[in-house]
C-alpha cells in the first residue's frame, strides 16, 4: 500500500476544505486534497443535466459583495478564473394573515418601507420598525459579540419591533442558520444579517451555482505542488501516541502530520478517529453538539419562464420555525397554512443555465437532520410545497414537465456520514445554537496533535458556505503557524 508523504491531508472538498487546501498549497506546504465524491463543492455541488445547470438545492450565499472569496481568489490569482454575479432582485412572497399573496415590491425604496408596508407595519410603527433595522444593521461588533448567550427572539422582543418585522427577521433568520430563532444567538445573527443587509446576498457564479467556487479553490491545489483525487473516500485517520499521522483509503495510506477533516466534526471524531482516541469528557462534549436542521425539498423544470427573482422567501406570519412549532410538528402535529420556503431560479442569474424558454426551479423546506426520516414524513413536506409553489404562481403546476424529491438523506450521502442515529444531513452543521457559537465555538483544533478541524462546524462565523471560506481562512492561518513551529520553517 502506499505510504506516500506530504505536510498535510485535508479531508472533504467542500467549501471549508478546498478553501484551506488551496491556501495552504499556496503557502509552499504539499498538500492532499480527498474528496468521496467526483468533484468539489460539497453540500453547493453543481450539477448539469438535460441542458439544464444548478445547485442540488437552494443555496445562498452571502455577503455578495464582500465575500470573503473574492480575497482567496485574489491571493491564489484566479480571480479571472471565474465570473461572479450579484442578483439584483431580492424576492420574498409574504402570505399575510387573510391568506393573501403579496410579493415584495422590486423597488424596496431607500429605506426599506416598501417591503415593511407589504409585511403589514402601520403607519404609526413605521418609524419604530425602521428604527429596529437600522439599529440592527449598525450594532457595532463589541455590543454584538457580548449577544453570545442571548436569543434573536429575545433581542428583537427587547428593542419592541412591531410584529411584522418580527416575522420577516425570525423567517430570515431560518432560513441564513437552519435553527430556530429562539436557540440562534443574538450575536451570530446580527452580524450575519449586517452583512445581508449592508452588502446584499446571493453570490453566484456564471458558469453555474456557487459551489463553482469551490471547484476553483480546489484546482488551485494541483496548481501550486499539491494533489486533488477524486473517489477517495478516507476510511479511517491514523493515530500513533496521541497524535495523527495520516489517512487510510482503499487505495492506499498517505503519511502525513497533520489531517484536516471537513467531514463533520461528530463524524470524525466518532468514526474516521474513534472515540477511544479521545477523552471521554470530549467524547460526551462532542455528542452533545446540536446540528442545524436538514433541508428537503423538490426540483421542478418548467416548460416556461415563470418565476422573475432569482431567489425568494416564501413565509407567513406564523411560518416562521420557533422550538415549540416544530417540535410539535415533529410529534405528529398538523402543518401550518404556509410553510417556510426557500426557492431558487438558476437562470434568472444567468440565463444560460437553462434550455431557451425553460425554467429549472429549486425549492427547499426544514427537516429533521435524520437521514432515515419515515417516507411519510416527507411526503407530507413534498406535498405542502407543491401545494405553496401554485398558490403563491398561480398555474405552477400545469407547467412541471418533470419533478424530483431530495431529502436529508441526500444531503448526508453527498457531505457527511451519520456518526450516531438522527443526525448527518443538517444542511449547515454543527454550532449555530446558543452555548456553540461566537466565544463558545468549537475549537477548529482538535485535542489529538495534528488534528485540525474546518467547515461550519468549527473555526468560522456567517452565512452557510461564507462562514465555510470564513473557517478555511482561519484555520489555514493556524495550521501554518503550527506547521512552522513544528518544523521550524518559516512562511515561505
Amino acid at each position: 500500500m502506499s505510504q506516500e508523504r506530504f505536510d498535510v491531508i485535508v479531508i472533504g472538498a467542500g467549501f471549508g476544505g478546498a478553501t484551506c487546501a488551496a491556501l495552504l498549497a499556496r503557502r509552499g506546504l504539499r498538500v492532499l486534497l480527498l474528496e468521496k465524491n467526483s468533484q468539489a463543492g460539497g453540500k453547493a455541488m453543481v450539477v448539469s443535466k438535460n441542458g439544464f445547470t444548478y445547485e442540488m438545492w437552494p443555496v445562498i450565499h452571502a455577503p455578495a459583495r464582500e465575500s470573503k472569496c473574492i480575497a482567496v481568489l485574489r491571493e491564489l490569482g484566479l480571480e479571472d478564473r471565474v465570473e461572479l454575479s450579484v442578483p439584483e432582485v431580492r424576492g420574498g412572497i409574504y402570505v399575510d394573515a387573510d391568506g393573501e399573496v403579496r410579493p415584495f415590491p422590486s423597488d424596496p425604496g431607500p429605506d426599506g418601507s416598501g417591503i415593511l408596508r407589504v409585511l403589514g407595519v402601520a403607519e404609526d410603527e413605521m418609524g419604530k420598525a425602521i428604527q429596529v433595522l437600522a439599529e440592527l444593521a449598525l450594532l457595532p461588533e463589541a455590543d454584538a459579540s457580548a449577544l453570545d448567550l442571548v436569543s434573536f427572539a429575545d433581542w428583537l422582543d427587547a428593542r419592541g419591533a412591531p410584529r411584522p418585522v418580527q416575522t420577516y427577521l425570525h423567517a430570515l433568520a431560518n432560513g441564513v442558520f437552519m435553527v430556530p430563532s429562539d436557540m440562534l444567538p443574538a450575536s451570530e445573527a446580527i452580524r450575519t444579517l449586517q452583512q445581508i443587509m449592508l452588502h446584499h446576498g446571493g453570490l453566484y457564479a456564471r458558469s453555474g451555482g456557487i459551489g463553482r467556487l469551490a471547484e476553483v479553490f480546489a484546482s488551485a491545489v494541483d496548481e501550486n505542488g499539491g494533489r486533488v483525487t477524486y473517489r477517495a473516500r478516507v476510511r479511517r485517520i491514523r493515530v500513533d501516541d496521541g497524535r495523527v499521522t495520516g489517512v487510510e483509503t482503499e487505495a492506499g495510506r498517505y503519511s502525513a502530520p497533520i489531517v484536516i477533516s471537513n467531514a463533520g466534526l461528530q463524524p470524525t471524531v466518532l468514526k474516521l478517529v474513534g472515540a477511544e482516541h479521545f477523552d471521554k469528557g470530549y467524547v460526551n462534549y462532542v455528542k452533545d453538539l446540536v446540528p442545524s436542521w436538514g433541508m428537503m425539498g423538490l426540483r421542478y423544470f418548467l416548460d416556461t419562464e415563470l418565476l422573475d427573482e432569482p431567489y425568494s422567501l416564501i413565509f407567513s406570519e406564523r411560518a416562521y420555525w420557533t422550538t415549540d412549532r416544530w417540535l410539535a410538528v415533529r410529534s405528529g402535529g398538523p402543518l401550518p397554512d404556509v410553510v417556510i420556503a426557500w426557492v431558487q431560479v438558476p437562470a434568472r442569474n444567468h440565463p444560460e443555465l437553462a434550455p431557451p424558454g425553460k425554467q429549472c426551479v429549486l425549492t427547499g423546506v426544514w427537516c429533521s437532520p435524520d437521514p432515515e426520516l419515515p417516507v411519510a414524513d416527507k411526503e407530507r413536506f413534498w406535498s405542502k410545497i407543491d401545494e405553496m409553489m401554485e398558490r403563491a404562481w398561480p398555474g405552477f403546476m400545469k407547467h412541471v414537465e418533470s419533478r424530483e424529491t431530495y431529502d436529508a438523506r441526500d444531503a448526508s450521502a453527498i457531505s457527511r456520514d451519520s456518526a450516531f442515529p438522527g443526525v448527518g444531513g443538517e444542511t449547515i452543521g454543527l454550532g449555530q445554537v446558543i452555548g456553540q457559537c461566537g466565544r463558545y465555538k468549537p475549537s477548529a483544533r482538535a485535542p489529538l496533535r495534528g488534528l485540525f478541524y474546518v467547515g461550519t462546524d468549527a473555526g468560522g462565523a456567517g452565512c452557510g458556505t461564507h462562514q465555510a471560506v470564513d473557517s478555511g481562512i482561519r484555520v489555514a492561518d493556524q495550521v501554518l503557524r503550527y506547521h512552522q513551529l513544528r518544523t521550524g520553517v518559516s512562511r515561505p
